[in-house]
């Protein structure tokens, strides 16, 4: 088989090595283009990243090492209720859920309770009792990638796209603009928002999230660092949208996400270094449409990464889509030679359905009390709240959530039950009933909270690991 690869970046060479992975002793080929350059100020990503990192025989820690990465415990919000505020948003599991629920009928402030959570605000990390993830430099862990790829086999081209030839509706040669030709069995499209083949090619149709996330403009731009590298994104919600602050070893990435009905970039920049008290300047504007297509396997074409949509960075989720799309292929690679229409169809709607329930637990973020501005004023009027996103809403505001109830909603939930709940609760809409205040705390809960006073002592502080 002849398996190219069109683009690089992050998406690209992780299929690139994911293709090496299922596709040993098959031609790989990874074209990629000079003009299109890496769009990220910095890299979060969630704890799929690691279990990914180790399926393609790559060391964490090497990562961290080569790229000026740092670990993260999750992500820390603040002022997303217009008081200054600030709640956390940890990887935890769902195995501790009921323990959490238990702790919120008594009240117990979650940051000091959620064992994730006291040790990322003490600048700690615990890889052995904690899920984590990584921040990492979007422009070295596209090299860092490619070396491996390339050592592994993957033959790299850069060159410029210029159209595809095709028999039956199937890609069989990539045309570059210097009359170079490749011949293609299966295409992967990582042309992040180019979207040269599923978009462009197929026409595939495009699902726009826009009437329930309006953001489609961010600034990046570089903060001053501090001394200390927190363990955890930041999330700082603006006037009109939010600011993420991502710490790497060398540098912080940071930039403004926003709803460019109203302000423009500068005004962006503006209200980010009045905050900040430091001069900023944009490194560039992006523009991106909140959405995604219906299909992101087309034939024998398949988008990975940007190319196949994007919703917006709140939860570190487009390296996470990626990685899962790849990690979801395993259980369709017969379906890459033979073209199974019915199980294309199928993972389809389990891309589509991943999709949809991120998109639901992001709009979930914009819920809070924050009226500062036309922006938060407007948001849940001129936004349409997510059908699947509903009785879930409605289940945590009236403090009757359970398990059960989550779990029996439609479709999977991507984010973590827990998750819902911890967020819910940092935005203050969980409701508290009479019929809550009867709940005996459960035994166990004593047992984790001097677990937590245990291990903590055992949490190695995050500049002091990165030294190691």
């Amino acid at each position: 088989m002849n398996i190219v690869i069109l683009g690089g970046g992050a998406a690209g060479w992780f299929t690139a090595l994911y293709a090496d992975k299922y596709f040993k002793g098959h031609k790989i080929t990874l074209i990629e283009s000079k003009k299109i350059g890496i769009l990220g100020a910095g890299e979060g990503t969630t704890p799929q990243v690691i279990s990914s990192l180790r399926f393609l025989d790559i060391d964490p820690v090497d990562l961290i090492q080569k790229t000026g990465g740092t670990f993260k415990n999750g992500i820390n919000f603040v002022n997303w209720n217009g008081d200054n505020k600030k709640y956390f948003h940890p990887f935890t599991s769902d195995e501790y859920s009921y323990l959490i629920h238990e702790a919120l009928n008594k009240n117990k402030k979650i940051n000091d309770f959620v064992y994730e959570n006291k040790i990322s605000y003490k600048n700690l990390i615990d890889t052995k009792n904690c899920p984590y993830a990584l921040h990492f430099d979007a422009h070295k862990i596209a090299d860092y990638l490619k070396n491996i790829a390339i050592s592994r086999g993957v033959k790299h081209v850069v060159g410029e796209f210029k159209n595809v030839k095709t028999i039956n509706n199937k890609i069989k040669e990539i045309c570059l603009t210097n009359n170079k030709k490749y011949k293609s069995d299966f295409v992967f499209d990582c042309s992040g928002f180019a979207r040269l083949l599923i978009g462009k090619h197929y026409k595939t149709k495009w699902v726009c999230y826009k009437k329930h996330l309006p953001m489609k403009k961010a600034v990046p731009f570089m903060l001053k660092q501090d001394k200390q590298l927190k363990p955890y994104t930041e999330a700082i919600a603006m006037k009109y949208g939010w600011v993420w602050k991502i710490p790497l070893q060398e540098r912080w990435g940071s930039g403004y996400i926003f709803d460019s009905n109203y302000i423009n970039a500068d005004q962006a920049i503006e209200e980010a270094s009045k905050y900040f008290k430091q001069d900023l300047k944009a490194i560039r504007e992006l523009s991106f449409d909140a959405g995604r297509y219906e299909k992101v396997w087309v034939e024998n074409c398949m988008a990975v990464g940007l190319s196949s949509g994007f919703t917006e960075p709140l939860e570190a989720t487009s390296i996470w889509l990626a990685l899962s799309q790849l990690e979801l292929l395993k259980h369709f690679l017969s379906d890459v030679v033979t073209l199974n229409k019915f199980s294309i169809d199928k993972y389809n709607e389990i891309v589509s359905e991943n999709n949809d329930n991120i998109l639901c637990f992001l709009y979930l973020h914009y819920l809070g009390k924050r009226k500062d501005s036309l922006f938060w004023k407007e948001f849940k009027n001129k936004t349409e709240m997510p059908e699947k996103l509903k009785p879930i809403l409605e289940n945590i505001q009236n403090g009757s959530f359970n398990l059960i109830h989550l779990l029996s909603q439609k479709g999977n939930l991507y984010f973590s039950y827990i998750g819902h709940i911890l967020v819910s609760n940092g935005l203050s809409l969980i409701k508290k009933n009479k019929e809550m205040s009867f709940y005996k705390i459960h035994p166990s809960i004593k047992e984790y909270e001097q677990k937590t006073k245990d291990d903590i002592k055992k949490a190695i502080n995050h500049n002091t690991f990165l030294q190691i």
